[in-house]
């Protein structure tokens, strides 16, 4: 298993992008405001790919200063638990690192309760919510301090 930093034009990139939207669609109800394709990302974020070896899993960094944002962390369901979360998680840091940053927030959903898992057991602790997710009643916020 591995990762790799990818284009955004790339086509694993994007159907792991759908797949996350379909998963979130049936977890929470069509969202059509959200946009789920890598070209829709900000020219600056990081899209990575994880590989056994077809794409399996996927994340995006979003730089904002000394802090980054995770963003379309997913794993193909099929394959959860077997490591690719950690390995997509370590290169995001990696990258956050190589900006600058001191921490990573992101933002995910009161029913999905196996990430707020795994985030916390990664030491993200929860944080208030920011922008659009503030009043979100369905969000829940994590920062990591990164050392």
């Amino acid at each position: 298993m591995n990762v790799r930093e990818v284009d955004r034009d790339d086509g694993d990139v994007a159907a792991l992008f759908l797949a996350l939207w379909s998963e979130l669609d049936q977890i929470y109800g069509p969202n059509p405001g959200t946009e789920f394709r890598p070209e829709a990302m900000p020219a600056d974020a990081k899209l990575f790919v994880a590989y056994d070896p077809t794409a399996i899993g996927c994340a995006a960094l979003v730089p904002d200063g000394e802090v980054c944002e995770v963003k379309r962390m997913y794993v193909c369901p099929q394959v959860r638990g077997r490591g690719a979360s950690v390995l997509l998680l370590g290169a995001l840091e990696d990258a956050a690192r190589g900006l600058g940053a001191r921490a990573l927030r992101l933002e995910t959903g009161v029913e999905q309760p196996r990430a707020i898992a795994f985030y916390r057991r990664e030491g993200f602790v929860p944080c208030p919510c920011w922008g659009a997710f503030a009043d979100d009643p369905l969000s829940r916020c994590f920062v990591k301090v990164l050392t």
